[in-house]
């Protein structure tokens, strides 16, 4: 037969053959199994994990009062670019505490969800990632818009 005749004829059906009873039709779900991706990096976030146990932890840092003047400052124009549903992707570095007094500081880019002027908190998500994270506003040790 040739290419065009064998195009034509379609794919081939087994229906109850020989064929069919050897190698029976996969159910859905388990096909999705096939091509759902993989856990690449497990020794990735493992070492994450171990590195943050082992984290030097520290007292929460004393923001100059320059730097406070500019979190304000980009905290108002995030604000005033929520209420006009823009998109506002961001830099940030924040103050995670461990226990009462001391922590690390943790930074990332992330996209805003809400920042809460009544109740002073900041909610957004990390890129590459699907939680969100809620910071009070006297967390942020820095705040930079994109």
């Amino acid at each position: 037969m040739s290419r065009k005749t064998l195009f034509q004829l379609g794919p081939p059906e087994h229906r109850g053959d020989a064929f069919s009873r050897r190698h029976p039709p996969m159910p859905v779900r388990d096909r999705a199994k096939i091509f759902a991706p993989f856990a690449a990096l497990p020794p990735y976030a493992k070492a994450l994990t171990h590195c943050r146990e082992k984290a030097v932890l520290v007292k929460p840092p004393e923001i100059p009062d320059d730097a406070a003047a500019q979190i304000n400052g980009n905290l108002k124009k995030l604000l005033f670019l929520l209420k006009n549903n823009q998109k506002v992707p961001i830099g940030l570095a924040y103050f995670v505490f461990t226990d009462e007094s001391t922590g690390y500081i943790e930074s990332c880019r992330a996209h805003i969800i809400q920042a809460d002027a009544a109740a002073q908190t900041l909610t957004f998500i990390p890129r590459n990632q699907d939680a969100a994270c809620t910071i009070p506003f006297k967390q942020l040790c820095r705040l930079e818009l994109d």
